[in-house]
């Protein structure tokens, strides 16, 4: 897979992160569970959709330098564990 079409592909992944961002607080100010459960439900979202940002950035970076095919999963899976303390 190219990483155009893999950055494609974390776009839309991207952007189910914005839409599930509404619905969390569509769900809060109609009361389905309370401030802390929506705090706590937040903060795990804001930190997937910031790696996935990050990760996003990485692949832009990497396909401006080449154009070809996305790197091994080993490269990937090491991008993702240097970055998981976000």
């Amino acid at each position: 897979m190219s990483f155009r079409i893999c950055l494609n592909f974390l776009s839309f992944s991207y952007r189910s992160c914005t839409e599930l961002e509404a619905a969390l607080r569509l769900c809060r100010d109609l009361k389905y569970f309370d401030e802390q459960q929506y705090l706590d439900t937040y903060e795990r979202l804001n930190k997937l959709t910031r790696k996935l940002f990050k990760y996003m950035e990485y692949i832009s970076a990497q396909a401006d330098k080449r154009s070809g095919y996305c790197q091994q999963q080993a490269m990937n899976t090491e991008f993702i564990k240097k970055n998981a303390g976000m």
